[in-house]
């Protein structure tokens, strides 16, 4: 593992959105949607959207 991370190998479980399902999720939150709804529309459930909104958070 530490040999794939030093090539720059993603190492660990899939990221469960890309980052332009990440954008539309926000953009989805803004016209109004539920964290419920936006899972649902995304193939995810609401606590991976409340994940995503709390990392982007702690981004910024």
């Amino acid at each position: 593992m530490r040999a794939a991370k030093k090539r720059g190998k993603h190492v660990g479980r899939p990221k469960a959105l890309s980052p332009g399902q990440v954008q539309h999720m926000h953009e989805l939150l803004n016209s109004g949607k539920t964290q419920a709804e936006v899972g649902a529309l995304l193939g995810v459930s609401a606590n991976t959207i409340e994940r995503e909104l709390r990392k982007n958070k702690m981004d910024k």
